[in-house]
């Protein structure tokens, strides 16, 4: 096994970080709506850091482009982390990360399908 060099330890510090603001961000999603299962969020973090740091191939700004890739929940309760990428890739403001529940960002859903 290779010792990781220090391009990998900084991109893993990165993960790590990344990783955690969308857990706080996603249980902010879930108080502010005063429901949801906030550990299905949780408990898909670190896989979304990891595919947002260095694997996910997306225009964040032209969500419609056909060379996109796609993701696929297999866990629709995990939808506070979904909102939670947006917000960490920028398209959404921390108030429209709050109101998610209230249907605030299905435009911008509706132009990624």
């Amino acid at each position: 096994m290779s010792t990781p060099t220090m391009d990998t330890q900084l991109d893993l510090d990165l993960v790590g970080r990344l990783a955690t603001q969308l857990r706080v961000d996603s249980i902010r999603c879930s108080t502010e709506a005063g429901s949801g299962h906030p550990t299905s969020s949780l408990s898909a973090a670190d896989l979304m850091a990891v595919l947002l740091v260095g694997h996910l191939h997306y225009d964040w700004q032209q969500p419609g482009l056909p060379g996109n890739d796609h993701l696929i929940f297999s866990k629709g309760h995990a939808s506070p982390l979904l909102y939670s990428m947006f917000r960490a890739v920028g398209v959404v403001e921390d108030l429209r990360l709050r109101q998610e529940r209230r249907s605030s960002l299905l435009p911008f859903l509706q132009q990624s399908l």
